[in-house]
């Protein structure tokens, strides 16, 4: 069932960045809720295994737990991505090479880091619908009460500076 799932949701990522490219808001919309109703029957399987079978993790996924500092750094950078567009930090870069390239120097995967960006795009005035559809959590929405208020110039120096962009 997992693999099944798995497939699905890779197959709506995919038609969720085809419409994202090609600007079908309508498409976009169906990919997403596909996409979230994969990844929580996903969810639910787990719980189930967990619940059938304590004590046992899945072999071949690693959790990194991301240190806080380089947390903070993470919400920056996607905090600009979402409300500024990839286009504030790396005016020259298509959007998936400015994602290699942040996440590469925070040392995250790049799916984190897009993730945490969607967090974000549920959340404020842009094209992106992202994960509307939970709350913020936390520590992601403290975060954002600091920063949306700031100046967008002092937020995207700030990046800028974090991932060591000159200018």
């Amino acid at each position: 069932m997992d693999i099944l799932l798995n497939e699905i949701k890779k197959l709506a990522k995919n038609g969720y960045e085809e419409a994202i490219i090609s600007n079908e808001l309508k498409s976009k919309d169906t990919f997403l809720n596909i996409l979230l109703k994969a990844e929580i029957a996903l969810n639910n399987t787990n719980k189930i295994k967990d619940f059938e079978k304590p004590n046992t993790k899945n072999p071949d996924r690693t959790y990194e737990k991301i240190e806080d500092n380089i947390k903070k750094d993470m919400y920056l950078v996607a905090y600009c991505f979402s409300y500024y567009e990839h286009t504030s930090l790396y005016p020259q870069y298509t959007q998936d090479k400015a994602f290699n390239i942040a996440a590469e120097k925070l040392g995250i995967k790049k799916n984190t880091l897009k993730n945490t960006r969607d967090w974000f795009d549920g959340h404020n005035d842009n094209d992106r619908s992202g994960w509307w559809q939970a709350p913020l959590p936390d520590d992601m929405q403290q975060f954002k009460n600091m920063y949306e208020n700031k100046n967008k110039t002092d937020v995207v120096l700030e990046a800028r500076k974090i991932l060591g962009i000159e200018g």
